[in-house]
């Protein structure tokens, strides 16, 4: 049996979908650009290994001649230089969207780096979205990014010397889907997230690029569930906090057909047209 609610207790869905945490958190990182933070996935289709986020980052990426990104939660620096990226829209942003983008890294140590750093490249090509087939469970959702008001300027001494330290939180954020919906030629989709309850952030800015993941759960027998997530979505922006459910935010984002057919068909092409690989 697939995909249906399980005979559960609330407390025990959440710990076998926090059980999770690692796989997504895994393939998710934080971009720190001189103007702002955004929220990626790492991940790769047709040879290409990259950063699937939204087109606002990509944006913001581009807009200064290097980057940072979190590669594991010690203490460390990871640079890249843009010129080593490669910019693929999927469209023009606009305020409404498309807001999609893949950004192919070119130099081949920035993935082994993040390798060794024990960060994964989810491959859209293998991906199983026999997963994401309806009905979906609402409550199986989850985004994983970096709210900005999480972030932290410090000070620590090393070799007696004063460092800054910018620190941050990588956060799996459940949510409740809302609507799955077509907008012009793109798949997008609502969600509910908290805005004011417990570790929730207030604002969700920052989490743009986020992976939206839905958690399957998988059963045999009815007793005995495994959670398989897979990758749904992009956060793309936050809406107005409602009147009438002020505790309540909604985020949209690319759906899965934005990114499993409109992403891989434009890495096609970009692979069709220069077969040669990227530099080791």
């Amino acid at each position: 049996m697939n995909n249906i609610r399980p005979n559960l207790t609330h407390a025990e869905t959440v710990k076998l979908m926090e059980a999770q945490a690692d796989f997504i958190f895994s393939h998710s990182t934080i971009i720190f650009g001189p103007d702002g933070l955004g929220s990626a996935v790492l991940a790769s289709s047709h040879g290409y290994q990259g950063l699937l986020t939204a087109g606002h980052c990509a944006e913001m990426v581009f807009s200064s001649p290097q980057i940072a990104l979190a590669a594991s939660e010690k203490i460390h620096q990871f640079y890249i230089d843009c010129n080593e990226l490669e910019h693929i829209p999927v469209e023009q942003v606009k305020d409404d969207g498309p807001d999609l983008s893949f950004i192919i890294f070119k130099d081949q140590s920035a993935v082994s780096e993040m390798k060794r750093a024990g960060k994964r490249f989810y491959d859209l090509d293998s991906a199983n979205l026999s997963l994401l087939n309806l009905p979906v469970v609402k409550g199986h959702y989850c985004i994983c990014g970096s709210p900005y008001e999480k972030l932290r300027n410090e000070t620590f001494l090393l070799n007696n010397r004063a460092h800054d330290l910018v620190k941050t939180s990588l956060l799996a954020m459940m949510c409740n889907l809302k609507e799955i919906y077509d907008k012009g030629t793109h798949e997008y989709v609502d969600l509910t997230l908290f805005g004011t309850q417990s570790s929730y952030p207030d604002d969700y800015e920052g989490c743009s690029g986020s992976g939206i993941w839905y958690n399957r759960f998988n059963t045999i027998d009815g007793v005995n569930y495994t959670v398989h997530p897979v990758l749904a979505g992009i956060v793309a922006w936050q809406m107005r906090r409602s009147k009438r459910n002020p505790e309540l935010r909604t985020i949209t984002g690319h759906y899965a057909r934005s990114i499993y057919k409109d992403v891989r068909q434009l890495l096609k092409a970009r692979r069709l047209s220069d077969p040669k690989p990227y530099k080791l």
